[in-house]
């Protein structure tokens, strides 16, 4: 019937249902989700997913965990890694051999800043909200 306490159908007039969720379908019709619509960043590149990035990141071996905010303006803003890196792995030229590494994968230009821990809800969901400085 809906969400609770919005009067109004989530399905519009077209039959789709809206989750508030961010989704690509593929050629075959395959439907892919990669997080939630109000943790896209609206860059000057477009419109980015996190998680997307976050996958990428993640297939670093110096990296042991991260997430992604859009920090400035809507429509301007700046897609920047958080990142822990493994202890082991940790040098100064990391964050920067990180930013080319991404780079050269996702053609946008991140701005990586290291972290010692990643803040998440007792669920394991990332609060980017304490990572954002705007």
């Amino acid at each position: 019937m809906g969400y609770v306490g919005k009067h109004k159908s989530p399905v519009d007039t077209d039959g789709f249902l809206h989750t508030g969720d961010f989704a690509r379908i593929d050629a075959g019709g395959n439907v892919f989700l990669s997080g939630r619509m109000t943790d896209v960043i609206y860059s000057a590149q477009g419109l980015l997913s996190p998680v997307d990035i976050e996958n990428s990141l993640f297939e670093h071996r110096a990296v042991e965990d991260c997430a992604i905010v859009g920090e400035g303006v809507k429509g301007q803003a700046q897609p920047v890694a958080y990142v822990v890196c493994v202890p082991a792995l940790r040098t100064p030229e990391l964050l920067g051999d990180l930013e080319t590494w991404l780079y050269e994968r996702t053609g946008v230009s991140i701005a990586c800043r290291g972290v010692s821990t990643i803040p998440k809800s007792p669920a394991g969901k990332v609060l980017r909200h304490l990572l954002k400085k705007e």
